[in-house]
């Protein structure tokens, strides 16, 4: 509709997650309740809608941490993590491994490569219901989807899977099957590939 193209001429491919599939047996222990954000923008990302979520997060789950990987405010309320502000690959891979739910409340993504990543690590994602959060996310099966820019939301969001392992751990076992049969890039070609053959020869 935005750009007047007919409905016929759009073909939706997806596209694949951009890091190798973890053996899952060699994950360590999740035995913490560990929240992660990811971003690159923090306020884009939803960043401070985490912040102002996570002193009710704290209130109900005392124990359960928060890292933040990315540019961040230089004030952040105590025992909170972040890895210095840089972004660094490495450090997005050790926190993939080592958290238990992963949230990014964005108020615009196009896509979201990070959601994958982190189905493909086996985590339970938390996302907000503008753009493509909703087609990557299957609310109540791989994680949740919440209002965007509502802090009470997402802190229940959250709670409920912090509070909740199994079904923290039955989410991310469903999304790392859905990165497996949906978001590699194999399949992202085959489905180009699918498209691509039936186009006339004809000049656009």
């Amino acid at each position: 509709d935005d750009y007047g193209v007919p409905a016929s001429k759009v073909h939706v491919v997806g596209a694949g997650v951009n890091v190798a599939l973890p053996d899952m047996a060699s994950l360590p222990v999740r035995d913490r309740p560990r929240v992660l954000f990811i971003g690159s923008d923090f306020r884009r990302k939803g960043g401070d809608i985490v912040l102002a979520a996570w002193n009710e997060v704290q209130r109900r789950v005392p124990e359960a941490t928060l890292t933040m990987v990315g540019p961040t405010p230089s004030q952040l309320p105590p025992g909170i993590e972040t890895n210095g502000g840089r972004w660094d690959p490495m450090a997005v891979i050790r926190e993939l491994r080592r958290s238990t739910v992963f949230v990014m409340p964005s108020r615009c993504e196009t896509w979201g490569d990070v959601f994958l990543e982190a189905m493909a690590y086996g985590l339970p994602c938390i996302g907000s219901s503008n753009d493509a959060m909703p087609e990557i996310i299957d609310d109540g099966r791989t994680g949740y989807i919440v209002p965007p820019d509502d802090p009470a939301a997402l802190a229940d969001r959250i709670c409920d899977l912090l509070l909740d392992p199994q079904r923290a751990s039955t989410f991310g076992v469903a999304g790392r099957s859905k990165v497996e049969e949906r978001y590699l890039w194999d399949d992202v070609v085959a489905n180009m590939h699918a498209v691509l053959v039936t186009i006339d020869a004809a000049p656009w």
